[in-house]
């Protein structure tokens, strides 16, 4: 239902174009429409945690483990300056995929190395880039091998990592199934740190295992 009304009031907002003063409203929207989302879920209360005291303003590559559809809400609930780099299935999601466009979400079909130029102006305009090192939902929540793009990526970004650890949300509603379920739903934002130099693979397995 929040998908509809937002997706009515998007098109009305976008009709004389897309400036910057448009995009900057239609982002916070995006955000405070996010946040009253997860206090609606049934049966899944939802918890932030911010040891670090994080606000979320210095530019950053986000990383986050991925279990459901429910995942976007809480990365885009966290500030207005984030673009989400999505599949092709989620950027064309008859639910949600007009939105994610208008957002300036990114579709990766050829790998994250092959988008830096995209990315560049993105980060050039002040965002921040948030990237599922999985790159596809786990089907029960271990977490799964993490693909290097998004560390390649911040590196030639010149960005350091935020890592986003989530729980709770593929028991909600799992990979492959519409029905909700009962679960607390839970964020933690982690201790940004930079991509060293040397082997780029071997640092995508010890932040995995880490």
């Amino acid at each position: 239902l929040a998908m509809l009304v937002l997706t009515v009031w998007t098109f009305f907002l976008f009709l004389g174009g897309p400036t910057p003063r448009r995009r900057e409203r239609y982002r916070n929207t995006l955000v405070r429409t996010a946040r009253l989302a997860l206090k609606a879920i049934p049966g899944c209360p939802y918890t932030l945690s911010n040891p670090y005291g994080e606000d979320f303003s210095r530019q950053a590559v986000y990383i986050c483990n991925h279990q459901s559809h429910f995942d976007v809400l809480p990365v885009l609930a966290l500030h207005p300056k984030v673009i989400l780099l999505t599949n092709e299935w989620v950027w064309n999601s008859p639910f949600y995929g007009y939105l994610l466009r208008k957002a300036e979400f990114y579709p990766v079909t050829e790998g994250l190395e092959k988008n830096l130029a995209h990315m560049k102006d993105l980060v050039s305009r002040g965002y921040s880039i948030v990237i599922f090192p999985e790159g596809t939902r786990s089907p029960d929540c271990r977490i799964q091998r993490f693909h290097r793009g998004a560390f390649v990526s911040a590196r030639e970004l010149g960005l350091p990592i935020l890592p986003l650890y989530i729980h709770g949300f593929g028991y909600a509603l799992p990979k492959h199934d519409f029905l909700l379920r009962k679960a607390g739903l839970y964020m933690e934002v982690g201790e940004r740190f930079e991509v060293p130099e040397g082997d780029i693979a071997a640092f995508t397995r010890k932040v995995r295992h880490d």
